[in-house]
């Protein structure tokens, strides 16, 4: 039985039905914008109580990249021309930032963010005031992400195959690394213990090689070609291991010493975007498929999907010990507890 009805000046279709054996056709109707009225047993009761969600709305298009503020504070940039920060007790947005062309985001400091842009720059932004304090420029192609070297300066990497270490104070390009054939997707400071105490970048890209520099020389130190697709993240897993991320739908587990690929984690259904490391065996890990899956690394099994986005997930961000939050086209933020 179909019953049309308005909530809020939104048509959506009440179903009424018996529920079945899983919760599966419950979150399909979610999905489908369908609203439930079920009869549940006891078990799947406690199921869907386990699946109730905090989620941030205000974005009016696509969210890209969230980064985290504090324990109590993230930040989010969408195709909708906005930074806006968010307050997770109270779950309101503390303020809107207009900026145009935002592909990405990061936390410098307390009081200061840097965004990577379509139009090749990057950009400093005060958090408190809202006013860039600087531009900086010298990629030729997108910036597709930033990550944090040093107190003072940073590091990008872009769709012109190279990745550059800025000065914040000045401004300048003090090194740029040379190696990748195509665009760099995902940058991250690690520090592998076979390669000695040195600071090191892992980067990942759409020439489906990996490659670990020296930031104080930039030397290329490694460079692993065994991927099978375009790479579309990585994160450091231990002092020996990392996990990249791949348009074919897999995560692969690396181990650096023997420079080789030790484990395939399939069952994705489409590219994955994101992987974040949680605890020493548990990553988590975004896609295009809508879902977020997690895994244990060590054995290769998948423990749980959060299936409650409806468009593809671009973003993940570990806070705290038992919460993760992600982003997605479907413009919703939304807060798990993985506990439950």
């Amino acid at each position: 039985m179909l019953l049309p009805f308005r909530i809020k000046n939104k048509s959506l279709t009440l179903t009424c039905k018996i529920f079945p054996e899983s919760l599966e056709d419950l979150f399909n109707g979610i999905r489908n914008r369908k609203l439930f009225l079920c009869i549940l047993k006891e078990d799947q009761r406690k199921l869907l109580k386990e699946k109730e969600l905090t989620s941030l709305l205000g974005h009016e298009s696509e969210i890209y990249s969230i980064t985290k503020l504090s324990s109590k504070q993230i930040a989010s940039a969408s195709r909708d021309q906005t930074i806006k920060m968010w307050d997770l007790k109270s779950k309101k947005c503390l303020k809107t930032i207009q900026i145009n062309d935002i592909l990405c985001l990061n936390m410098i400091n307390k009081t200061h963010i840097a965004c990577g842009h379509f139009d090749y720059s990057i950009m400093i932004i005060n958090i408190e005031t809202g006013i860039c304090s600087m531009t900086i420029t010298g990629h030729s192609e997108s910036v597709e992400c930033i990550i944090n070297i040093t107190k003072n300066q940073i590091a990008s990497g872009s769709r012109d195959h190279t990745i550059k270490i800025w000065d914040l104070q000045s401004g300048i390009c003090l090194k740029t690394f040379e190696g990748h054939t195509r665009g760099i997707m995902h940058i991250e400071q690690v520090r592998f213990s076979n390669l000695g105490s040195i600071s090191q970048i892992l980067s990942g890209g759409l020439d489906k090689t990996i490659k670990i520099w020296d930031v104080k020389t930039g030397i290329c130190l490694v460079t692993l070609s065994e991927n099978s697709d375009y790479i579309f993240c990585l994160t450091q897993l231990n002092q020996t291991q990392f996990a990249t991320g791949i348009k074919d739908c897999l995560i692969m587990i690396w181990d650096l010493p023997t420079r080789s690929c030790i484990k395939t984690l399939d069952g994705h259904t489409d590219l994955i975007t994101k992987v974040v490391k949680i605890n020493k065996t548990q990553i988590a890990s975004g896609s295009w498929d809508c879902t977020i899956r997690i895994w244990d690394y060590t054995t290769g099994t998948c423990l749980k999907t959060l299936v409650n986005h409806t468009s593809f997930v671009s973003c993940l961000v570990k806070l705290g010990r038992n919460q993760l939050i992600s982003a997605s086209y479907d413009k919703s933020i939304i807060i798990w507890d993985l506990t439950t």
